[in-house]
C-alpha cells in the first residue's frame, strides 16, 4: 500500500517490473499508471513512467504525481500498470497497486 497526502505535488512512486524473476527491459516502451478510486469504473488520470536508460533496462521506472493529480478526497484508490512495447504489444501487470490518500493538515 502506498500512502499519499491530498494536494501534494512531486510525489514519486517507484515501480520495478519483472518477468519470470528477471528484470523486464522497458527501453523504448511506454509505461502507464492508470489511477482510479477503489470500486469506481472510470480512470481519474494516467501517469507516464520515466527513468534513466540504465533504470529502464533494469525494469525500473518512476511515476510522478504533478499539478492537481492528488487534489483528491481522502480514501482508497487503485492503480494499474500497463506497458506498451515498440511493437505495440500491451502487457498489463496483473496485481493492482493500492493507494491510501489522507487529507492534508
Amino acid at each position: 500500500m502506498f500512502n499519499l497526502v491530498s494536494g501534494d505535488k512531486g510525489t514519486r512512486v517507484k515501480a520495478t517490473l519483472t518477468e519470470s524473476d528477471n528484470a523486464k527491459d522497458l527501453t523504448g516502451s511506454t509505461v502507464l499508471l492508470k489511477f482510479k478510486k477503489r470500486g469506481a469504473q472510470s480512470v481519474l488520470f494516467t501517469l507516464t513512467g520515466a527513468g534513466t536508460e540504465e533504470e529502464l533496462q533494469s525494469g525500473i521506472c518512476y511515476f510522478t504525481f504533478t499539478d492537481s493529480d492528488l487534489e483528491l478526497n481522502a480514501g482508497y484508490y487503485v492503480g494499474e500498470i500497463e506497458v506498451t512495447d515498440q511493437s505495440l504489444n500491451i502487457d498489463t501487470v496483473y496485481e493492482k497497486l493500492e493507494f491510501l490518500v489522507r487529507d492534508d493538515f
